[in-house]
């Protein structure tokens, strides 16, 4: 493993880190989808350090494009999962008057 390689690693795991923690200790929707959002960045950031692969005898390293194409979904699909994730918070709020998962419960056991 090279130097970058273990720092894009390191960055991963502190990005997943910072993202887990937010999914589990907020109560706020939208803050859980940005900590998901977080999770899902740590996975292409992990994508990108996989993506270089020895290629010739002198030890130059090329891209492999098969990783960067599946990053290039998971961008593509996780965008498309945070609208959506988005769209269903707000439609939330505007039935329940807030995102906070206590005042959700709350309503829902006064109707």
């Amino acid at each position: 493993m090279t130097l970058a390689s273990v720092t894009f690693h390191a960055a991963a795991a502190a990005i997943f880190a910072t993202g887990l923690f937010t999914v589990i200790a907020r109560g706020n929707l939208l803050k859980k989808l940005l900590g998901l959002l977080l999770l899902h960045v740590s996975v292409w950031i992990v994508f990108v350090a996989m993506s270089g692969t020895p290629a010739s005898p002198d030890g130059a390293t090329i891209a492999n494009p098969l990783p960067i194409a599946f990053t290039l979904i998971a961008i593509v699909l996780g965008t498309t999962a945070m609208m959506v994730g988005i769209d269903l918070a707000l439609r939330i709020r505007a039935s329940a008057v807030s995102v906070e998962d206590d005042e959700i419960a709350a309503h829902e056991l006064k109707s």
